[in-house]
């Protein structure tokens, strides 16, 4: 075999992880995503304070931000807490779970805190959304 045959059957075995890896994170973590932010959004949007878009951003924004801080906080506590010789214990599954769950709907709550009150605040339009990109830039 040539070097550049060997270099050829070497990139294609080195681009068959990353495809794999390319169609996993856009077929599976991708949608699952979308779908674990829509639930409890589409919840808040129905059943917390229908109809008061201000007064629902401000109390999702401070549940999520007061939230965040307190898991950023008592981290050490889970970490100390959930710790036991076997890493797979029901208690660490559990707690590991449970953890992670939590943290996940309170990054939900801070950002549709945040997205419901840039939109109540500046209105929904080409400047605010430009403003939000340049500032997300």
């Amino acid at each position: 075999m040539t070097q550049t045959a060997g270099a050829k059957n070497l990139l294609a075995r080195s681009m068959l992880p990353y495809l794999a890896d390319n169609a996993f994170s856009h077929l599976l973590i991708g949608p699952l995503t979308v779908l674990f932010w829509r639930g409890p959004w589409e919840f808040l949007n129905r059943h917390l304070v229908p109809g008061q878009q201000e007064l629902g951003a401000w109390i999702c924004f401070a549940i999520g931000n007061v939230g965040l801080v307190v898991l950023a906080v008592t981290q050490g506590l889970w970490t100390t807490h959930m710790r036991t010789e076997k890493t797979c214990s029901m208690r660490w599954l559990v707690g590991y779970h449970l953890y992670t769950y939590i943290l996940g709907v309170l990054n939900i709550l801070h950002w549709r805190g945040m997205w419901e009150l840039l939109d109540y605040y500046t209105g929904i339009n080409g400047i605010s959304a430009g403003v939000s990109f340049l500032i997300g830039r």
